[in-house]
């Protein structure tokens, strides 16, 4: 059990004794006076919180810190009939409002540094996950590479669609609009490296040659390839 949950069990005990402190005046057995439905009002919502904080709710250690801490406040300074009717708390009352203000304040900060604590903890344990998943996971070997002046592609895939978003980080935003979002395709038959023009706007050759929409030729090693105008790059499929 971790401090704050021992800091909320005692301030939700606390709570209950302040409801039920209201409730025996607010009921004729205490003659505590008016002061009793303020102080069964604070002593209701600390529980509420407090019970809420307990079974997961964030504003659950709000609601209960500041509303005990509202009752220390009065308890360090009640009316004259609300003392007299709880005789008491006369020569402790101040004591008791000490205790109150500083469990509510320590709730609540140790709240505040538990819920940091788990999301810290979460962060660390998925990136634990993520570091296992990579170790567990082989990497795929490199089939080919999509070769420019200032970049190179790795591909992995046997069958992948290039477009836009591949080259977004390449060229100035007029010549990558006239890239198509699915632009080409390559894929890989048997020995052979096939690339599909996927009926782009602004077309695509290889060496020199405008593909048709929808028409497919073969990569050979060193294959230059001009998309839409804007970009040419070199085919160099990986050594076998």
């Amino acid at each position: 059990m971790s401090i704050n949950e021992v800091l909320v069990l005692i301030a939700t005990f606390i709570s209950f004794l302040t409801l039920a402190l209201g409730s025996a005046g607010l009921i004729g057995y205490l003659n505590t006076g008016p002061d009793s439905s303020i102080v069964l009002i604070l002593g209701l919502f600390s529980l509420i919180g407090y019970i809420g904080h307990m079974t997961g709710r964030s504003w659950g250690v709000w609601l209960g810190s500041l509303s005990l801490l509202a009752s220390s406040y009065y308890m360090a300074w009640p009316s004259k009939e609300f003392l007299s009717g709880a005789s008491f708390l006369a020569s402790s009352h101040v004591y008791i409002s000490m205790l109150m203000g500083f469990i509510s304040l320590l709730t609540l900060g140790t709240a505040e540094r538990h819920e940091l604590m788990e999301e810290v903890y979460e962060v660390k344990e998925h990136e634990v996950k993520e570091q296992e998943k990579a170790v567990k996971i082989p990497q795929k070997p490199v089939l080919y590479t999509l070769e420019a002046r200032r970049f190179r592609i790795d591909v992995s895939e046997e069958t992948r669609v290039f477009g836009r978003n591949d080259f977004i980080e390449y060229l100035p935003r007029k010549s990558l609009s006239k890239i198509s979002i699915r632009h080409f395709e390559i894929r890989k038959r048997d020995d052979k490296f096939l690339l599909r023009d996927l009926h782009s706007t602004h077309g695509v050759s290889v060496d020199g040659y405008d593909l048709l929409p929808g028409e497919e030729v073969e990569l050979k090693y060193g294959s230059e390839i001009n998309i839409a105008g804007v970009l040419r790059i070199s085919f160099i499929p990986a050594k076998s």
